[in-house]
């Protein structure tokens, strides 16, 4: 792969990820990106990309000082980092702009997206044990949630859970998140991750509801499990939407608790091969998009817009 000609702007902000242990080279454009994949230049005709680094939700307010985004808004790329919705995307950012972004809600015409992971220090401990494969065969046709309350959906599967429903459903609601604690603190991995990974090997169906934020990176850790992700919410994932994701059930988290309970039921119906098969393909979607996104996600972004979208000059 030739690398691409970038033009960064000296008011580019970097990514906090690069600071963090466990997050550092998992968004595109970090630093060991740029230096793996990018000649860096200040020649405007040659740039191939225009940079203008990562901003949040603090930024809606402040407005774009970007000279040549008017003239090139497709070649610019920008990450948005955190939750955002049709009021606090920084204007005015042009549907062009090549976005990169963790929790962007598919109910918002984002433009040109390339959905990037949603992380927790869980989901960079799976990334590095590439050799498990998930036994499907011995799961159980049963719903699960184990994880922080801490948003009422949550709250929504556990009354679901104690109404007696008619089909097998667990929901343990817990006071801290496992996916950030200390992954060499004993006590934390006994409490918290080990019984985590207990249940995703055990269980085929996996609820992943939002939580503080909107996305829910415990979709990516199910389909590390070969579990089958049940997703409660309006999440853009990694692939969308060049990657055949039909394996994922999608619940309107909008509904009432009766009708997401109705839902449920009607999932749960379905045969349990089938639920298997679902389950097989979560696993090689981990292999065949998370695994490629973790590894190096500039690459990943570059063959994305390549490969789909075809703006960078070959």
């Amino acid at each position: 792969m030739s690398k691409v000609n970038l033009y960064i702007y000296p008011q580019a902000r970097d990514h906090v990820q690069d600071s963090m242990r466990y997050y550092k080279h998992k968004v595109p454009f970090g630093k060991a990106g740029i230096e793996k994949h990018c000649n860096i230049t200040t020649d405007i005709d040659k740039a191939d990309l225009f940079y203008m680094g990562q901003m949040n939700a603090d930024d809606a307010n402040v407005p774009l000082n970007f000279e040549y985004l008017e003239k090139w808004p497709e070649k610019h790329v920008v990450d948005l980092e955190g939750d955002f919705n049709e009021s606090n995307v920084p204007p005015p950012l042009p549907k062009e702009v090549l976005k990169t972004m963790a929790t962007a809600t598919n109910t918002i015409d984002w433009g040109n997206l390339v959905p990037r992971m949603a992380m927790s220090h869980v989901a960079w401990e799976l990334s590095q044990n590439k050799e498990y494969i998930p036994d499907v065969e011995d799961k159980q046709k049963k719903f699960f949630f184990r994880g922080q309350y801490n948003h009422p959906l949550r709250g929504t599967l556990k009354n679901i859970e104690a109404s007696n429903p008619p089909f097998n459903i667990e929901v343990t609601l817990l006071r801290e998140w496992g996916g950030q604690v200390d992954l060499e603190d004993g006590d934390s991995r006994a409490n918290m991750v080990d019984p985590y990974h207990k249940s995703m090997k055990a269980h085929l169906l996996s609820l992943c509801p939002r939580g503080v934020g909107m996305g829910s990176v415990r979709f990516y850790e199910s389909c590390y499990f070969g579990c089958v992700p049940i997703i409660i919410g309006f999440d853009t994932i990694l692939g969308d939407p060049w990657y055949d994701t039909s394996f994922i059930f999608r619940i309107d988290p909008t509904r009432s608790p009766e009708q997401i309970k109705e839902e449920l039921h009607s999932i749960s119906k379905e045969p349990l091969n089938l639920l298997r098969e679902r389950g097989l393909k979560a696993r090689v979607y981990y292999n065949e998009v998370v695994l490629p996104y973790m590894e190096d996600p500039t690459k990943y972004f570059l063959d994305t817009y390549k490969n789909n979208m075809k703006v960078i000059n070959e």
